[in-house]
């Protein structure tokens, strides 16, 4: 953190702008070494939070490198809380790699992944769940999660969790105090009035908890998996609801090989549509990592479109595709391709092993019979299908901490009903105290911050 770094925080292409961003105790001599203004403005001595018009020039030879706005924040006020400048140059990548290789020169270092936001939260600019915030908050996937992340990032979404930390404190420094100086204390501990908080931060915690799912949800969006077995036609049906050509067609069994992936939008959900490689009689190594993959992808997936041929009998293939997304346990919308030919499956077959509640539909990838049934049935069943947010986002890190408080609320009032020691119950309080800095990144080792900070885009 004595070090200076920098980096290009916006996309790099052709666009009106790029800004590379610049934090630590040098920032302000770097900029005062390259930026150059009409009216030879010393950056040094340059108010804070202002903007100064000028060129970035090689301090080497002179060179007039670009035309730019070099933005000027000094520490505390600032994203990462220490010294900041920003340079807003011409968006090509030309004028934006040359001024970063001169400001690299000129002292700083290559800022790593997310490290602009790593330093905010070491400097205390920002709490551990504001920071993963960021990251979720860039890759939102609606506009539902927009609002939620915003939330998170200004500090609100666990505000009441951490006012339970104090309530929490508050009761521990009672309880030891009562075992330490017992003689002292004109309180007295009384089980029942504890029993009653800990119903209420149990039922805090539960929120917290039920919101994860439909938070994940609404950020990362639907992954809805097209399976099957070889040459059901997965790809056509594919194209065909994203009424474009985007796996490729062939009447050869096994065409698509690996899984090929785009999206669509649904009452404002990202739907993220995987086509999978056909389970079959495998023929060579690229086959075999092919079905390889479509058993990793299903078994990630939120809802699976199974495929069947409706023109030919159910096979051992079919079976094994049917084991396996049973086995899977996963939401399953069965459809039987080729309604334009002669039907020759048992559709009451598929009902049965899947159960009378899983739809059915009849469909032709080759006339486009029934997709439109596909799409409202999704948006219909299982979109509206997905449990109320109650406006928190939540991760899987903080699901995990928060599921480990629940467990430490629930192991308190065991404690208390069956009447424990007082210093059982204060030593719970301990870990309980323990569990909620954990969350919010008082407690934390570097394994954890890496692997936070690591899934960020370099430059912010």
């Amino acid at each position: 953190m004595d070090d200076t770094i920098a980096a290009i925080a916006t996309s790099v292409g052709q666009s009106a702008i790029g800004i590379i961003k610049i934090s630590g105790p040098s920032a302000l001599s770097i900029a005062q070494k390259l930026f150059r203004s009409r009216k030879n403005k010393n950056i040094l001595s340059v108010p804070s939070h202002t903007l100064h018009y000028g060129f970035i020039v090689n301090p080497k030879n002179g060179q007039k490198i670009d035309e730019v706005l070099l933005a000027v924040m000094r520490g505390p006020h600032t994203y990462t809380r220490e010294d900041v400048v920003e340079i807003n140059c011409h968006g090509g990548r030309i004028p934006l790699y040359k001024t970063l290789d001169l400001v690299l020169e000129a002292g700083a270092r290559l800022a790593e992944p997310g490290e602009f936001t790593k330093r905010a939260f070491l400097n205390g600019r920002v709490d551990l769940t504001q920071a993963e915030a960021v990251i979720d908050l860039i890759t939102a996937q609606s506009e539902q999660a927009l609002h939620l992340l915003v939330n998170t990032v200004e500090g609100n979404t666990f505000k009441p969790i951490y006012a339970l930390q104090k309530e929490v404190e508050d009761w521990q420094a009672r309880i030891e105090a009562e075992l330490n100086f017992p003689q002292d204390l004109s309180w007295s501990f009384q089980p029942q009035e504890l029993l009653a908080h800990l119903d209420q931060w149990t039922k805090l915690v539960d929120t917290y908890l039920n919101s994860y799912e439909s938070s994940k949800f609404l950020i990362e969006g639907m992954k809805l998996v097209i399976a099957g077995k070889a040459n059901v036609g997965k790809s056509s049906l594919m194209n065909q609801i994203l009424q474009k050509e985007r796996s490729i067609i062939t009447s050869i069994p096994g065409t698509t090989t690996d899984v090929i992936e785009d999206s669509l939008y649904l009452k404002g959900i990202l739907v993220r549509i995987m086509d999978t490689a056909g389970f079959g009689k495998v023929k060579n190594e690229i086959e075999r990592e092919g079905i390889r993959r479509s058993q990793q992808i299903i078994s990630q997936a939120d809802l699976i479109l199974l495929v069947f041929d409706g023109s030919q009998p159910l096979d051992e293939h079919d079976l094994l595709v049917m084991d396996l997304v049973r086995g899977q346990q996963k939401k399953v919308l069965l459809l039987v391709n080729k309604s334009d030919l002669d039907i020759r499956i048992k559709t009451e077959s598929l009902i049965e092993f899947f159960g009378s509640s899983t739809p059915l539909i009849s469909v032709s990838a080759l006339t486009g019979e029934g997709i439109c049934d596909i799409t409202r049935i999704i948006a219909d069943r299982y979109l509206d299908d997905q449990p109320a947010n109650l406006g928190l986002a939540i991760n899987l890190r903080q699901k995990g901490i928060l599921a480990e408080i629940r467990q430490s609320l629930t192991a308190l009032g065991e404690l208390i009903r069956d009447g424990q020691p007082d210093d059982q119950v204060a030593e719970e309080f301990r870990l309980l105290s323990r569990l909620i800095r954990q969350l919010r990144g008082d407690l934390w080792s570097e394994d954890l911050i890496d692997q936070i900070f690591e899934k960020f885009c370099i430059g912010k």
